[in-house]
C-alpha cells in the first residue's frame, strides 16, 4: 500500500500538448504524484500535477477523491484553467 507515499510519473522531455488549442496547447504536464492518504476501500487519493507552458513558468495543481479517476480529472482541469486565466484567454 502506498500510504501517504508517492508514486511519481514523469514525462520528462517527451511532454506532449494536452489539446490542439492555441493556449493549452503551451501547456505541458512535467510531473504527476499520486498519494493515497488513509487506507479501506474509501481511502482518499490526492493527485499532484506539475505543468508549464512556453515560458518555463511551472505551477502544481491538486485535485482529492476517493475516485482516483476524478481526483486526477480534478487537477488537470484546474491546470488548464489556470493555464488559459494566467493568459487572458476570453470567457
Amino acid at each position: 500500500m502506498l500510504l501517504n507515499q508517492c508514486r511519481r510519473f514523469r514525462s520528462g522531455s517527451q511532454a506532449k500538448p494536452l489539446a490542439n488549442t492555441p493556449l493549452p496547447r503551451r501547456l505541458k504536464l512535467i510531473d504527476c504524484c499520486v498519494r493515497i492518504l488513509n487506507g479501506g476501500t474509501e481511502a482518499v487519493r490526492r493527485v499532484l500535477i506539475e505543468s508549464d507552458d512556453e515560458a518555463g513558468e511551472s505551477w502544481t495543481t491538486v485535485g482529492g477523491s476517493p475516485n482516483i479517476i476524478d481526483a486526477s480529472f480534478q487537477a488537470l482541469m484546474d491546470s488548464v484553467i489556470y493555464k488559459l486565466v494566467k493568459s487572458g484567454a476570453p470567457a
